[in-house]
């Protein structure tokens, strides 16, 4: 059963969840080794109407070609909103911590915190989670925002915008080759 809302372990073992009006959305962008070529496809088209065309598939003026091994950039942005009485595991804070402590203890954990290639933060949500399909994905962190928000009892919510990049965990790279030597 996939796991429902975000969780977010960073290197140093603290783990934010969140589960409240979480909204996650996954792009991904390619990588090529080329990409353009449009003058030597557009004679190579010229040449295939000439001589009868492609049966009406793929025979547009203004294609391109792309060559490669399809590598590229896999994105998580993270929308979501952490309450003062949650339950959710947030750091070293309390559920009834301020929302301004909850905020806080985030932004410092990521301010602090070395994140890169060889000290990756877990992302789980979804299928890729311990309890999914797939495996949670190592991430580094490119951009974050957190915000404060009132609410209609004055206790206020923490607004969590998280955009993070998939990365290769080399650092199991690095401790296989220093097992073999």
């Amino acid at each position: 059963m996939p796991l429902s809302g975000v969780r977010l372990t960073l290197p140093d073992d603290r783990v934010y969840r969140l589960t409240s009006n979480v909204e996650t959305t996954m792009e991904q962008t390619w990588q090529w080794l080329f990409n353009g070529g449009e003058q030597a496809l557009a004679l190579y088209e010229q040449y295939v109407d000439g001589n009868g065309g492609q049966s009406g598939r793929a025979d547009g003026l203004k294609q391109s070609a792309a060559i490669g091994p399809g590598s590229g950039r896999h994105v998580i942005n993270v929308q979501g909103i952490q309450f003062r009485d949650s339950d959710d595991t947030w750091g070293d804070t309390d559920p009834g911590d301020r929302a301004i402590t909850k905020r806080d203890e985030l932004d410092r954990a990521l301010n602090t915190v070395r994140i890169s290639s060889d000290n990756v933060a877990i992302y789980e949500a979804g299928e890729y989670s311990s309890v999914g399909r797939f495996d949670p994905i190592p991430v580094v962190v490119l951009q974050s925002q957190l915000g404060i928000s009132a609410t209609d009892d004055g206790t206020g919510v923490v607004t969590v915008s998280l955009e993070l990049l998939e990365s290769a965990d080399i650092s199991q790279a690095i401790h296989g080759q220093e097992l073999t030597g």
